[in-house]
């Protein structure tokens, strides 16, 4: 299994912090830049692999258990999200 998609420890919760919102902004800005490079690249029959989002992690779903228990002290607190295909959407 790629290690992107499963977390490699149980607590995979991180709070949602200015820091994690300028590590967001840095991606998009890199997955610009690479547009553009695959654009140049397109020509000459090079495709990218892309993300979709997990089905698992679907809004109001019951978060699996791989995951798992959130912490006390996160609850009500913004998190960072999960699944990886949003590691670069606002």
């Amino acid at each position: 299994m790629d290690s992107l998609f499963w977390p490699s420890e149980t607590n995979s919760f991180q709070r949602f912090t200015p820091e994690s919102l300028a590590a967001i902004e840095e991606r998009i800005a890199k997955k610009k830049m690479q547009a553009k490079v695959n654009r140049e690249n397109k020509d000459q029959g090079v495709e990218e692999e892309k993300l979709t989002p997990q089905l698992d992690l679907k809004t109001c779903k019951k978060l699996p258990s791989l995951y798992g228990d959130l912490p006390v002290e996160l609850i009500g607190e913004p998190l960072e999200d999960l699944d990886p295909y949003y590691s670069d959407h606002k």
